[in-house]
């Protein structure tokens, strides 16, 4: 019998690291929002995909709903999207309630699912933040 394969949830608004982790973690399965059976790296409908990761909190509840048995969640930092999909905060700043969007999910997470475990990933671009 074959141990079964550790399960990824990533999220992130841009599709960087879903390339990178499809390229380089072949050996893991991913909690996608897709019904098709995958892996997504051979899908004929790849191009222009939006269901292979998780964009934003909703997208999350939904993409763990679908799979309880997620082993591991890759979050980015920082978001680039509208703010109506922006975690609720009372971070006056959307360009900072963006940058840190990360955290905010992160929190999301351990409100709902505290088991889990989280890698947040960035990058150096990102973490050149200066406050105005």
């Amino acid at each position: 019998m074959s141990a079964r394969k550790p399960k990824l949830l990533v999220v992130d608004d841009g599709d960087r690291y879903v390339e990178l982790c499809h390229a380089l973690l072949r050996d893991y399965d991913y909690a996608t929002r897709c019904d098709r059976p995958g892996p997504c790296w051979e899908c004929p409908v790849r191009e222009g995909c939006t269901l292979t990761h998780a964009h934003d909190a909703k997208e999350v509840d939904e993409a763990l709903r679908k799979h309880g048995d997620t082993d591991v969640v890759l979050l980015d930092v920082a978001f680039d999207i509208p703010e109506d999909r922006l975690v609720p905060s009372k971070e006056p700043s959307v360009e900072k309630r963006r940058r840190f969007q990360g955290i905010d999910i992160l929190a999301h997470l351990r409100r709902g699912r505290g088991e889990l475990p989280v890698v947040l990933m960035t990058s150096e671009a990102e973490l050149a933040f200066e406050e105005a």
